[in-house]
């Protein structure tokens, strides 16, 4: 019955997936990435579940019979916490996951092959999409027998756990036809991965900021109009659910959150089947446009059409190549769009401030309305929380570029099949690698520009200090050489460009503030327990020097520090300032420190990886070989005659 049943499904998913499905699935299911991350999300899980446990217990313990319900709130407060859990997760590994699903093939030289066979685009691109989904939809299930130990807590109610699972599936879905879109209309794994991830943080922020400003519009249209873009923001979504969620059995925001997502999934997949036969670009460039309209026309959709202009060769070859003829996959019209919206996502928001400004100012006897403060303290305010959130999400967004890009930089020459001629080269592994960090780092020019435009906005408009601007640039600084020493880290012994990057993009993702997550419930569980009169006090202090140590903490907090603050704090309690500040320095050494260990251990791993253990700092050098070997011994296959 059992052999039956498994043919069954198998010609099944043949009929509606084909066969590129069941290769990508069987390949995912005998990955043991695949079982480590299942792991580490049930892991986090039981952790998660028993630091709630701790700070309940003394509402579950000190009683003989607890009241029903005590135990209500605290499944569905656990209940809470895991959906969150679970959907942060998912948002942050499916995006990695889907990514190279047709650059893989694009690279290795294989997507040739596969277009040649009689599958249609809808087969290839539906299989392997099924396949990595159903590859994350793993973790979803693997969370159940967790879930399942809250009837022992009173249980969870239907409605609750149909309206968790439907969005985390759906975004699951989503998430993924985004990977793949970007995949199919980008030639290399780097780009569809920053692709992938940029896109939705550029859609969160936009949606948010238009949500929030929309609620004080006039016109009904516009509101509308906004609440229709906005409703697949899941900040907004949750925001609007908390409202009728204790009314309603499925609530009317969650399902406008599905139906969008849905329907984003469904024009994703029709584009990638659309666009997967011609994405195979093909050799060589095309005429040069005579006409100015035509040299317009092509520099929009981001055709080259002439050779790219590089300096010459001094000196450093690695450095030069990375630099100046490995910089990206070259201009298209998919990164001109994407960068057209990063450029709205930045710069939207202060246009709005500055409209607000000008609008109170020129208001003439502001109406009648009392001010709390002048209208040109609240533009220097609002230009710094902008200022503040834009280099936090920009500032993360290039730490995860640095990090992808170093982790394409070695295992993309095997890629290339350009390894053999670089380690055939007289250059040293430390040469090479040197080479390679620099185009990791200084390969971000177009993010230090805007970085840079939108800092000098703060300072010329006196909304924030130069001497806290400068502390972040050395951080910004100090950050990138982290990332990108753990980029070749990870490049260094893979054998492709995705598994680097799967190796490195999670845990560059716990490294700038993922780890928050578990120190939140650690010190959530004990600061509800309760643990002495110097626990709390303590527990601050800790708090405070980690959050000054933290990538995410610095880049977001650091810009808003001024004179004032720091009068403010040496007044007030000059311990916590001293706290702070010691944790960023100390957070600065301990990163550098950490990028070192990861550049030495990259150079020695390349070096055991091109044969040269000689260069490894310590190793014994191999003896030359003067004769081959066992060539003292008699040839048993010599010529004896003929037979």
């Amino acid at each position: 019955m059992g052999d039956r049943l498994a043919a069954f499904v198998s010609a099944v998913t043949d009929r509606v997936f084909g066969p590129v499905f069941t290769l990508d699935a069987t390949r995912a299911g005998r990955r043991w990435s695949t079982f480590a991350l299942r792991w580490f999300y049930l892991l986090c899980l039981v952790f998660v579940l028993a630091i709630f446990f701790y700070a309940w217990r003394k509402d579950l313990n000190d009683a003989r019979t607890v009241d029903p319900n005590v135990l209500t709130r605290f499944a569905e407060n656990f209940f809470w916490v895991y959906s969150v859990t679970q959907f942060l997760l998912v948002a942050a590994v499916t995006p990695g996951v889907t990514a190279g699903a047709i650059t893989d093939e694009k690279e290795r030289k294989t997507l040739h092959f596969l277009l040649a066979t009689d599958l249609s685009g809808r087969e290839i691109v539906l299989g392997k999409l099924a396949a990595r989904v159903g590859a994350l939809m793993t973790l979803v299930l693997a969370g159940l027998p967790v879930i399942a130990i809250m009837q022992f807590f009173g249980g969870i109610e239907p409605r609750l756990l149909l309206v968790a699972v439907g969005m985390t599936t759906v975004s699951v879905v989503s998430l993924a036809a985004l990977g793949v879109v970007s995949s199919v209309l980008l030639p290399r794994t780097r780009d569809a991965i920053m692709l992938a991830y940029g896109l939705p943080v550029v859609y969160v922020w936009l949606s948010l900021w238009a949500w929030s400003d929309a609620q004080y519009a006039s016109e009904p249209a516009l509101v509308e109009a906004v609440r229709l873009f906005a409703c697949g923001n899941p900040f907004v979504a949750a925001r609007e659910m908390a409202r009728t969620l204790s009314v309603d059995v499925f609530p009317a925001p969650a399902a406008w959150y599905v139906g969008f997502h849905a329907a984003f999934a469904a024009a994703a997949i029709a584009v990638a089947a659309w666009r997967v036969r011609s994405s195979v670009r093909t050799e060589g460039a095309a005429a040069a446009p005579r006409s100015a309209a035509a040299r317009l026309l092509a520099w929009v959709m981001g055709r080259r059409t002439n050779a790219r202009w590089h300096p010459q060769l001094r000196g450093e070859p690695v450095r030069w190549r990375e630099m100046y003829v490995e910089p990206g996959s070259g201009s298209g019209v998919v990164q001109r769009v994407f960068a057209a919206a990063v450029l709205g996502c930045v710069f939207l928001p202060f246009l709005s401030i500055v409209a607000q400004f000008l609008m109170t100012v020129f208001d003439e006897p502001y109406s009648g309305r009392r001010y709390w403060r002048s209208p040109l303290e609240e533009f220097r305010s609002s230009t710094k929380v902008w200022l503040c959130v834009v280099t936090c999400l920009f500032g993360l967004l290039v730490l995860l570029r640095t990090t992808v890009r170093g982790a394409s930089a070695v295992a993309g020459e095997r890629d290339r099949d350009t390894w053999v001629s670089l380690v055939c080269t007289p250059l040293t592994v430390r040469e090479i690698l040197h080479g390679k960090w620099y185009g990791c780092v200084l390969g971000q020019k177009d993010a230090f520009l805007l970085l840079g435009v939108v800092w000098g906005i703060g300072v010329t408009t006196l909304s924030v200090n130069v001497v806290s601007i400068a502390l972040t640039a050395v951080a910004l600084a100090a950050y990138m050489n982290v990332f990108a020493a753990l980029g070749l880290w990870a490049s260094a012994t893979a054998r492709n460009s995705r598994v680097a990057i799967a190796r490195s993009v999670p845990l560059a993702l716990l490294l700038v503030g993922g780890y928050w997550f578990f120190l939140s419930c650690c010190c959530a569980g004990i600061g509800i327990s309760g643990g002495g009169s110097g626990t709390g006090e303590l527990l601050g202090y800790g708090m405070a020097f980690v959050a000054a140590a933290t990538p995410a903490v610095v880049l977001g907090g650091l810009p808003a520090l001024d004179f004032e603050v720091f009068r403010e704090a040496s007044r007030r309690e000059s311990s916590g300032f001293l706290v702070v500040a010691l944790g960023w320095v100390i957070g600065i050494a301990g990163w550098t420190a950490l990028a070192l260990y990861w550049r030495e251990q990259a150079h020695d791993g390349f070096a055991r990886e091109a044969n040269r253990d000689h260069e490894i700092p310590g190793a014994r050098p191999r003896r030359p070989r003067t004769e081959p070997r066992g060539a003292d011994r008699p040839d048993r296959w010599s010529d004896r005659g003929s037979t």
